[in-house]
């Protein structure tokens, strides 16, 4: 729970962790290994946890790639959220192959934050990490996954039930829970103006270093920039 943040509790959490790494080593077939990646770990209050399942591939990593899939694993609200069917980009593409027989083994029915709130959250996690980086508490140059909340949150924008709840009285009052004790005026926060061209140019550079990660086609970093900041004075 939201007040369960003893060490014990802490601890309990991240063994929980743990033990989930162990337990699906034995459960997913044909993985080679699952292992913890403590990089996304929210040290010290153990919130969530990352989790790596590892594949044999033949072919190289493209740049910017880590191996293996990962599972982030956690503790959070889970609703208001609506039932989705997960794809991929592999099965699309092979079942429009009429000479390809491929098992549907897509998941259904699963239940997806709704995307008001996970946009709240891309938010404060891009505000989190800004922070991280300045203070240069990051594991590395640039925070795990940092840039790519951006590119979330340009994608967001697009939808318009997120833009329609920008500034009610719910996104103020979950966004004021997310951020807890953090400014909750975005207007200003260099994290979104990023006035400091060195840090923009810097920026730029590494989000285009993972463009393969963006197999629809990756948007230049000025266009995230540019629609994020036609709505910033709302946020």
């Amino acid at each position: 729970g939201k007040n369960h943040d003893d060490e014990k509790h802490r601890i309990s959490r991240k063994k929980y962790f743990d033990w989930v790494a162990i337990y699906l080593k034995e459960k997913i077939h044909g993985a080679s290994d699952v292992m913890r990646d403590e990089i996304f770990d929210d040290i010290p209050k153990y919130r969530n946890g990352g989790v790596r399942i590892l594949y044999p591939s033949i072919y190289p990593l493209p740049d910017g790639l880590k191996e293996g899939i990962l599972l982030e694993v956690g503790f959070d609200n889970v609703s208001p959220n609506q039932p989705k069917t997960i794809t991929s980009w592999a099965f699309e593409k092979a079942k429009s192959n009429s000479k390809i027989s491929v098992k549907d083994n897509r998941a259904r029915h699963v239940s997806c934050y709704e995307p008001q709130y996970t946009f709240v959250e891309k938010l404060q996690a891009i505000a989190r990490k800004y922070r991280l980086f300045k203070e240069g508490k990051g594991t590395r140059a640039m925070p795990e996954n940092f840039l790519r909340h951006y590119y979330d949150i340009y994608q967001l924008l697009d939808l318009p039930e997120v833009r329609a709840f920008i500034g009610t009285h719910t996104y103020e009052s979950y966004k004021k829970e997310r951020f807890k004790g953090d400014s909750t005026d975005l207007s200003r926060s260099e994290a979104f103006t990023l006035d400091n061209l060195a840090e923009r140019s810097l920026f730029e550079k590494e989000y285009i270093r993972t463009s393969s990660l963006y197999y629809r086609g990756q948007p230049a970093f000025s266009d995230i920039l540019t629609r994020i900041h036609d709505v910033l004075p709302t946020l």
